[in-house]
């Protein structure tokens, strides 16, 4: 096959991508810088040299812009045949509500604006007047944070209207001579009407491409589009009643049919919002919040959001806002409300099909406006709020507050750490929302009221909401501290009367049965019984459940549901996880998802799944300052991977897990991940390799250490010392860790550790056995653990293709062999699938 030429020795062009009046955009190939690019062709014809001359001057402007609105210029070159403009290639989607997925809100507009008119501006400043701007030319990239990612694509490119056809389409009887540049449906009226334009005709185009991101329709009433287009010329749009202020202020001036009555230039409109991009704020009167809030006021609240509309044909968005074409939740059990809410209150916004809402106003008084982007979780508002009180108290916890969702916890306590003392507003979201995950260091620094004094200080509802989320996010181990904060919120509640907060009760009365059950004052079957009474009434409430209601209980609710049906439990992690990812709470999303993978991942039909959702999960918490958390998902996905047989990918797991246990001096799960390190090393026969762990699993630091974690460390030393030959050791180390687990045979992982260290047992008696001459007749010896594998609901059954694994590496045959025999026989009998008859059982099994 002959390969293409070169253009210029250096780029392949590739399929067209676009094309406009006098060239067409390639998608291109650097093949020097190794880079994808975009190539804009000129092939010079009857006016080639004209155009190519066009094509010089253009790449010429460019190169004097440097904002990271517009695609950057590489290049340009031409040769007899051709002229070309080498730029950025933008992977992005056009700026347009079909393309995107939905409308935006008008905070959104806002915030693409900005980068809209940062674009224009540097290209205005350099002399150029862009003169097509449409949604085909304004791409937003498939990235996080896109809205604010606005890119202008095809300087130059603007297609070629004559005065003839613009004639027609405005219905004019005498049809004018010439030509001009740009798409009929977005040029100003001066463009129209061939009046001289300037930079102000970009602003027209751009307000225009704003405006129909609101999903308002036509910006003028009109049977056709000439209608249409006539009326332009005739009229200033209205827009009362249909974007909110401020948005509605700064279009009605990019908007103008005067360009006198316009911004000047692109840096004028530019500067008119740089502290409005997403803060939809209405200072005005408290009657106007009073009325959005208790009642539709269409001029203050835009449409509901929520219909999915077609995707990009070419690709599906990729877009990191709140989409409306989410993929729906796939069960809805008994524990969660409706995805899609009966009823919306006035003041929220509903924008994704998990029924996530949004804040579309926000409050005057700091104290409720707090309150309200916290309460539906609207972190977008939540930045808006800061900008707004930046300067104070309030602005710097909401920006930390900000920063904790985001997974930023180091950052956020060193803006809260100074507050601490003259703020209960920064204690209690310290308390809750940052201490219950941050590493021990920011505890310390953060921890400053351990009587949780703010609990009677501040407003009700943020003290209930507090509680809440502190019980939600806590690890266990202060149960009666969780207790008694969901006890004094709910106190606060009831002698306030705060029934504007009903379902805000109800999750404080869900986090209080939670507590109850973790601490064994109930049974989870009876905790599960109030849980579901508690969804029901909120079911009935006539104001939906917000974001962080749904969040908060589901992962609360996971905790009890999980002591008695895992699925379920698995479920409802799921839901909250899609919740999180819509309202962009990463913090809440790897909670979630962290125990959600670890259900996954139990399962054998689940697991590949597990893996996907923990492989993302410990992306996230890589770049976050969450270590327990950490430890958590790589540990987990480090096992899922060793489960199948992919040891060479779960040892970096189990390392990172190891270390990040070890940074937090959590000696315990730091034990759990070396153990299956160690582990894992004499699986693949590299057992040198293991030193660094198995320095952990240390005669000294064992002996110090009780309970089923510390049978898993024995089990392991005993397996290292089998593989080493050293048999005397490893029985030794095996009756360490049957002293261990005898002492606690109850939970995860002292369920887990009795069943290893009992099959264990099983097999050093089947070489004892063998050497005797004797049956080794597994079926007797494991009759009390097959019992004990069912009657405690064991499921971890990858321990067996662990111990397989390392079996293998056993060099002396007559050890191997007949440990081989035995385990194979056990995983028959203890497997999912296998079943003994309870009359073989010959004793009880061991009492928790």
């Amino acid at each position: 096959m002959v390969e293409r030429a070169l253009l210029g020795g250096r780029y392949e062009v590739g399929v067209p991508i676009g094309a406009g009046g006098f060239a067409t955009v390639f998608r291109g190939r650097d093949r020097q810088a190794n880079l994808d690019v975009a190539i804009k062709l000129v092939a010079r014809g009857l006016d080639g040299g004209t155009q190519a001359d066009r094509l010089r001057v253009e790449a010429a402007a460019l190169k004097k812009i440097t904002s990271r609105h517009v695609a950057r210029v590489h290049d340009f070159g031409e040769d007899e045949s051709n002229a070309w403009l080498v730029t950025e290639l933008v992977d992005g989607v056009p700026l347009a509500p079909d393309a995107l997925g939905r409308a935006l809100l008008p905070h959104e507009v806002l915030r693409v604006a900005r980068g809209l008119l940062e674009g224009l501006s540097a290209a205005h400043e350099a002399g150029i007047v862009h003169a097509d701007v449409k949604p085909r030319n304004i791409l937003l990239p498939r990235a996080k944070d896109a809205l604010d990612g606005a890119k202008l694509v095809d300087f130059g490119l603007a297609r070629m209207t004559t005065r003839a056809e613009l004639a027609r389409e405005l219905g004019e009887e005498l049809p004018a001579s010439g030509v001009v540049f740009g798409t009929a449906r977005y040029m100003a009226p001066e463009v129209l009407t061939g009046s001289p334009s300037d930079a102000r005709a970009d602003l027209y185009a751009a307000g225009l491409v704003l405006f129909e991101l609101l999903g308002e329709g036509a910006l003028f009433h009109g049977a056709t589009t000439r209608e249409e287009l006539r009326a332009r010329l005739t009229a200033d749009p209205s827009l009362d009643g249909r974007v909110p202020p401020p948005l509605s202020l700064v279009l009605a001036r990019m908007l103008a049919r005067d360009p006198r009555e316009r911004y000047a230039d692109a840096a004028d409109a530019l500067s008119a919002i740089v502290d409005l991009d997403t803060a939809p704020v209405v200072l005005a009167s408290e009657e106007a919040v009073t009325s959005v809030r208790h009642g539709p006021i269409s001029a203050m609240r835009p449409p509901a959001r929520g219909t999915p509309l077609p995707n990009s044909p070419t690709r599906p968005p990729e877009i990191a806002i709140p989409s409306a074409t989410q993929t729906s939740l796939r069960r809805t059990s008994s524990f969660s409300a409706s995805p899609a809410p009966p009823s919306v209150r006035p003041s929220q916004t509903p924008s994704s099909s998990t029924g996530v809402t949004r804040v579309p106003v926000l409050p005057p008084d700091p104290s409720e406006g707090l309150f309200e982007v916290l309460y539906h979780l609207d972190l977008a508002m939540l930045d808006a709020f800061a900008r707004r009180e930046r300067g104070n108290a309030n602005g710097r916890i909401a920006r930390a507050t900000a920063l904790v969702l985001r997974l930023e916890l180091d950052a956020a306590a060193l803006i809260l750490e100074p507050l601490l003392p003259q703020s209960d507003l920064a204690r209690a979201l310290g308390i809750s929302f940052l201490l219950p995950r941050a590493r021990r260091i920011t505890r310390a620094r953060v921890e400053s009221d351990r009587d949780d004094r703010w609990l009677d200080t501040m407003p009700a509802n943020m003290a209930a909401l507090c509680a809440a989320a502190a019980t939600a996010l806590s690890n266990g181990d202060e149960l009666e501290r969780d207790a008694r904060r969901c006890k004094r919120a709910l106190e606060r509640l009831a002698a306030e009367d705060q029934s504007a907060t009903a379902q805000l009760r109800l999750t404080l009365e869900i986090a209080a049965t939670t507590t109850s059950v973790r601490s064994s004052e109930i049974p989870a079957a009876e905790g599960v019984e109030r849980i579901q009474s508690l969804i029901g009434r909120s079911n009935g409430e006539s104001r939906a459940a917000t974001a962080l209601d749904r969040i908060l209980r589901g992962l609360l609710t996971s905790m009890v549901v999980l002591r008695v049906d895992e699925a379920l439990a698995r479920d409802e992690l799921e839901r909250v996880a899609r919740v999180a990812v819509d309202c962009g709470a990463t913090l809440f999303e790897v909670c979630a998802s962290t125990s959600w993978g670890r259900l996954l991942v139990l399962d054998p039909s689940r697991a590949k799944r597990g893996m996907v959702v923990l492989e993302r999960t410990t992306s996230l918490l890589s770049l976050g300052d969450v270590p327990l958390l950490e430890h958590d998902a790589e540990h987990h996905l480090g096992a899922a991977l060793a489960v199948e047989g992919h040891w060479a990918q779960a040892l970096p797991r189990l390392r990172n897990a190891r270390r990040a246990a070890l940074a937090e001096r959590a000696m315990t799960i730091e034990l759990l991940s070396a153990s299956l390190e160690v582990l894992g090393h004499l699986a693949m026969g590299s057992r040198n390799d293991s030193e660094d762990a198995l320095a952990t699993l240390g005669n000294a630091r064992l002996g110090s250490t009780a309970g089923g974690l510390a049978g898993l460390a024995w089990i392991t030393q005993s397996l290292d010392a089998l593989l080493a030959g050293e048999r005397e050791a490893a029985e030794d180390a095996l009756a360490e860790a049957n002293a261990r687990v005898r002492e606690v045979a109850a939970g995860a992982h002292g369920v887990e550790a009795f069943v290893l260290t009992s099959v264990m047992t099983i097999l050093f008696e089947a070489v004892r056995r063998q050497e005797r001459g004797a049956p080794s007749n597994v079926l007797d010896l494991a009759a009390e653990l097959e019992h004990f594998v069912h009657a405690r609901g064991f499921s971890s059954f990858y321990w067996f293709d662990v111990l397989a694994k390392a079996l293998e590496r056993i060099e002396e045959p007559t050890v191997r062999m007949p440990m081989q025999d035995a385990l194979s026989r056990l995983t028959v009998l203890l497997g999912p699938s296998g079943r003994l008859s309870r009359e073989r059982r010959t004793s009880a099994p061991p009492s928790a």
